[in-house]
């Protein structure tokens, strides 16, 4: 459906879009050619037209008000307090990834050499 224009013959385009339907054949003017509708397809194109119009915009709120409520959302970092603490305990390496047991241990390792020295 891209591409195409809808019009009622003796009508100009200007016209209501919700006007009624007229027992005339309606047109779909695409780009190189005029395509005949009848009145009842004309009326639901029109009707399908309108609900698009509706959804559209109520899609356009609602992820505004979803991109507003997921910012609140990531301004608190984390979801479980517990969690953030037990991660905080943790022994982390030079980029920040968490340790696993036998890297604490070769550290602890290291430091005890280093103080023995």
């Amino acid at each position: 459906m891209n591409n195409l224009i809808f019009t009622k013959p003796g009508t100009s385009e200007s016209d209501d879009v919700n006007s009624t339907v007229d027992k005339e054949a309606s047109t779909i003017k695409t780009k190189t050619s005029m395509q005949y509708v009848n009145p009842k397809q004309f009326e639901r194109i029109l009707l399908r037209r309108a609900a698009r119009k509706k959804i559209t915009s109520i899609l356009t709120n609602f992820k505004q008000f979803q991109q507003k409520f997921n910012r609140e959302l990531n301004n608190k970092s984390y979801l479980h307090e517990s969690r953030h603490n037990h991660a905080m305990k943790r022994a982390r390496g030079p980029g920040g990834r968490f340790l696993t047991a036998s890297e604490i241990k070769q550290q602890q390792e290291v430091k005890v050499k280093e103080e023995a020295t």
